[in-house]
């Protein structure tokens, strides 16, 4: 029953650490997020980090220098993960896009993979138990366990508050408990002035009766190593996984709605899905998608427009010059084909339109009519001079584009 006892601590220990290193990592997200503070993010996070040192230091100490370990000191590496991981959040949430940032941002990552990695391997370690109480005979203000009591975890041997009974009685010592089951004998004759015991009980053996509801026995230790060997295992397969995404894009297998996460800078490559459905009643995917669904994913455009290799549009760069003169010459010429309207007399025509109405387009008509238009083709047509606007919609629209002109 020791081993039990010895390594629930030892699960209270685990506990308690990784519910610590668990809000460090929430901390991350919660606060770059939904708060949007940037340094709050690390000032938060640090302190919870130093707390998860903290507790590692005081339950976690160097083992004698005959034990063999092969990751010594890794437990650390554990809350020096979360500088990377808030690194890379920063990049990843950045306002502008870099494609220098997409990937140092893959950099960090990947770094606090491997950080976590070996301190979960680190973990495994210290809780396997070894041998290091081999050899150490019973000693007064000593640490012993008694012979056959070694399976315990030697890193975590100075909380092990666990009192065993003594191999052997020293002089002057009496087990007053063996002493009235054997009906004399130790101080009974100190006390009487005998030598020896005048009387000699002899107790019969009583055979060990097995429990109603027998399970088999399982070591501890294995236990608790199944439980922290599940970690590296799971470190590993995320590694695996983030590669997968760097080669192929983060939305290449999978695709979510726009709620479901954030716009992030590291773009999925193509084929993967732009439009979400914002509000309305199809199935996403079931119809052409409209500028509307797109505007959540303004920032995206097209996977083979923003990318490690840098932008399409910066390809043009060399040519930006003349392109802006044939444009300014463009300009110049619709300019000039405008008649000219001299005498003409600009004048405020104050009429009503309808409540909450922005319209998007106009359109000037013969005798002094004009209409404006919004994208998805409610109106109002006025007559110059006229009090009030009269309110139109155009039918047959909901399965096309907005509009993008009226004449």
């Amino acid at each position: 029953y020791y081993q039990y006892d010895i390594y629930a601590r030892v699960c209270i220990f685990l506990g308690f650490v990784h519910y610590v290193q668990a809000l460090c990592y929430y901390g991350l997200g919660h606060i770059n997020i939904e708060l949007r503070a940037f340094w709050v993010a690390y000032g938060c996070v640090f302190v919870i980090a130093c707390l998860m040192a903290l507790l590692l230091r005081f339950d976690i100490i160097p083992v004698t220098s005959g034990k063999k370990q092969y990751l010594p000191r890794c437990e650390y590496l554990g809350p020096l993960a979360v500088l990377p991981a808030a690194i890379g959040m920063s990049l990843d949430f950045q306002v502008e896009f870099d494609p220098t940032s997409v990937a140092v941002c893959w950099v960090m990552i990947f770094l606090a993979y491997i950080l976590q990695l070996i301190y979960a391997l680190r973990i495994l370690e210290v809780v396997l138990p070894d041998e290091a109480f081999d050899g150490l005979g019973e000693r007064l203000g000593a640490s012993y366990l008694p012979e056959g009591w070694r399976k315990v975890p030697s890193s975590f041997y100075h909380v092990l508050y666990f009192v065993a009974p003594p191999g052997k009685l020293q002089p002057g010592q009496h087990d007053l408990v063996r002493e009235i089951k054997n009906g004399g004998g130790g101080a009974y004759d100190e006390v009487l002035g005998r030598s020896k015991p005048s009387v000699t009980a002899v107790v019969d053996a009583v055979e060990p009766q097995e429990p109603v509801f027998a399970v088999p026995k399982t070591e501890p230790w294995k236990l608790v190593a199944t439980i922290a060997g599940v970690l590296p295992i799971g470190w590993m397969f995320l590694i695996f996984g983030t590669t997968i995404d760097v080669a192929l894009g983060e939305q290449a297998l999978l695709t979510a709605p726009h709620w479901s996460r954030p716009p992030m800078t590291r773009l999925s490559k193509e084929p993967h899905e732009l439009g979400t459905p914002l509000g309305f009643p199809w199935p996403a995917g079931d119809r052409p998608w409209l500028p509307e669904q797109m505007a959540w994913h303004e920032e995206k455009r097209h996977a083979n427009m923003f990318n490690l290799g840098g932008r399409r549009l910066e390809e043009a760069s060399a040519s930006s010059k003349a392109s802006k003169a044939a444009l300014a010459a463009a300009v110049q010429g619709l300019l000039d084909a405008i008649p000219a309207a001299d005498g003409a007399v600009l004048a405020q025509e104050r009429i009503s339109w309808p409540a909450f109405f922005e319209p998007k387009l106009l359109a000037c008509g013969r005798a002094g009519r004009v209409a404006a238009l919004t994208s998805r083709g409610f109106g109002a047509s006025a007559q110059l001079g006229a009090p009030a606007a009269e309110a139109f919609s155009l039918a047959g629209l909901t399965d096309y584009p907005p509009l993008v002109g009226a004449a």
